[in-house]
């Protein structure tokens, strides 16, 4: 879980508040990656834990959770940080504090 809360803070805020190319392509992919059924990468997750030798370990169940619940929390994560007014982002920053 704390895995995936800074991963997924982190990506929201840079995908809400910074304007780059491709943006939301980026955005578009953690969306995307949540219409992705988990039964369709079983034969490959467990292929690529086969060959970082993590089989039967808690490593490795951190990290598939890890990875697939991260695009569904950076799409709420995102959409509340742009919900924020933007003179909250604005008061931070005049008293001292980083983006970060």
């Amino acid at each position: 879980v704390i895995g995936v809360l800074v991963l997924s803070t982190l990506a929201g805020y840079v995908l809400s508040r910074y304007r780059f190319p491709g943006n939301m392509l980026i955005f578009a992919l953690f969306v995307g990656g949540n219409f992705l059924p988990h039964q369709i990468m079983m034969i490959p997750v467990r292929d690529l834990m086969f060959r970082l030798d993590l089989i039967d370990t808690t490593a490795a169940l951190i990290i598939f959770h890890v990875s697939f619940q991260t695009g569904f929390a950076t799409l709420f994560m995102r959409n509340f940080i742009a919900s924020l007014p933007d003179e909250l982002f604005q008061a931070a920053r005049a008293e001292g504090a980083s983006p970060f």
